[in-house]
Formats: C-alpha cells, structure tokens, sequence
C-alpha cells in the first residue's frame, strides 16, 4: 500500500465519504441510532488514502465510555482487506493509547467477511447475538400479573434522563447507553414507553418500524423491581401498538446467555428464527 496514509476525518471530506459509503462493496455497521456522517467530528473517525481517493474507513468509539465498538469499517474493495483494516485500527490504537487504560474494544459481525476479517486479526467471540419473532399469539390470553397499579405510558422528552439512567444501572458495561443515545433513540423510535408505579419511572421499552417490520430495540427495569412482570407488561403494551394488518413481523435480539430475557420472550410468543450474530471482543 505505497503512498497511503491515515487521517482523521474532517468536515471537508463530508461529501467524499458518503460517496464512498454509498459505493463501497465491504461496509460494516453498527446498529446504532447514528448515520456514518454523524460522527464526523469525532477524533476517532480515520480515513485511508491511497494517493489521493479514500480506500477505507474507520470508525471505533465509546458510548458512554467503557466500550469502543467498531461503528463503521469500510474498504474500496475486498482485495485489500485486511491490509486496510490493520492500518486504520493501529493507527486507531496509536491515539487512543495515550489515555493510558486498557482499552475494551468489540464489534458486532453481521456479515461473513466481518467474521473472518476479526478471527484473522486475532479478536475472540464474547457472546452470541440471537434474534427472535413473534408469532402472534393472541394478547388477551397471557395472564397479567403485574402490579394493579402499574401504569403504561407513552415516553415523553421529560423521560428521557431517567430512562438513560434505568439503562445504566440495568445493562453490563460492553452494553450501556449513554445519554445523548438515549436521546437519539427516543427522537427515532416508532414508539417508546415507560413503566410507571407509584409515581416512579422503573422500567422502559424503545422500539423502531420500518415500513411491515417492527422491533423492540431496548428494553430494561429497574433492579429492584425486576420479578414483578412489568417487563412483560411494557413488551405486551408495544406488541398491541404494532398488532395491525400492516406489521408482518415484530422481532427482538438478546444476548444467547441472557436466561432472563430468553424466558420473558419465550412467554411472550417469541420465538427463535436461528439467526445469531457473533460479538468479537479485541484479545
């Protein structure tokens, strides 16, 4: 790779980049709730030149803090994969050592050639991602035996803070949510809402549409409160808002080790479709 090197992206490069993105045939994302051109700014955005044409990107940072997680890489071609990968994520690696702390770094591989681009590299598999349908049972038949006093309601913006700090306290660190993605995905989502007992916001669901696909993106309650139901009752509340003729499919994904989360959905009406992504995390 004779005259490449790495920078970091600047706002001039906006219209480049998103031309890249939009051509480029190996592009991994995060699903998060930001487009690639949301992180320009951020110092960890680094663009690879050879000569003068972008041939790969990366994006790698952490939200709220703990947890770097690949949010985009992308190469001109496959030919030069791995060369391009391990010259964006040492340079990556270079500056961001000078915070002198172990860094925890993961991705989540959605397509094959992610996968073995991470086993090459010498990353390991941390946890399995699984994805599970609904299978439109009826509603009315789970029996409801969350507190009588609990109240369902629509997230509104005064939420917000709280719900982020119920994220916190509920998720480990490789899956916490800091604020401003809090925020970002309430302003996204096709329908939030909160748990609310005894005055007290002790639980959340976020969840997204688009055009007959529904998902539940998030979702979490307060420890304390955890084996009362009101996890199912705020999984039930989003599932009657997308029962309509038009919604064909209402999916989740949890972690495969997640023994909680598995059993609320099985007795939802989930069901497992055998899709699994791997989570890597960096040695």
């Amino acid at each position: 790779m004779m005259g490449a090197h790495v920078r970091i992206a600047e706002q001039s490069d906006r219209n480049e980049i998103a031309a890249f993105v939009d051509q480029a045939p190996a592009v991994h994302r995060h699903l998060d709730w930001r487009s690639v051109l949301d992180w320009l700014g951020n110092r960890n955005f680094l663009v690879l030149f050879e000569g003068s044409q972008i041939s790969g990107l990366l994006v790698c940072t952490a939200e709220p803090g703990e947890t770097h997680w690949v949010r985009v890489f992308a190469s001109r071609d496959f030919s030069n994969l791995t060369q391009r990968w391990e010259r964006l994520f040492s340079a990556f690696l270079d500056q961001s050592s000078s915070a002198n702390k172990r860094l925890v770094i993961a991705a989540v591989a959605y397509f094959d050639w992610m996968q073995d681009l991470l086993k090459r590299c010498d990353w390991r598999i941390h946890q399995r991602v699984v994805q599970l349908k609904w299978k439109h049972q009826n509603l009315e038949k789970i029996e409801k035996k969350w507190p009588a006093d609990l109240i369902v309601r629509p997230m509104s913006r005064a939420d917000v803070s709280t719900v982020a700090g119920i994220d916190r306290e509920c998720f480990s660190f490789i899956w916490t949510q800091s604020l401003d993605v809090i925020s970002r995905a309430f302003d996204q989502s096709a329908y939030s809402s909160v748990a609310v007992l005894n005055g007290e916001v002790v639980g959340f669901q976020i969840s997204t549409s688009y055009k007959a696909i529904a998902h539940l993106a998030r979702l979490a309650v307060l420890p304390k409160f955890q084996g009362q139901y009101i996890g199912q009752a705020l999984v039930q509340n989003m599932l009657k808002r997308f029962s309509r003729p038009w919604i064909r499919e209402i999916s989740v994904n949890t972690q495969h080790d997640n023994d909680i989360s598995l059993n609320l959905y099985n007795k939802m009406g989930f069901t497992p479709t055998g899709e699994s992504y791997p989570i890597f995390v960096f040695r």
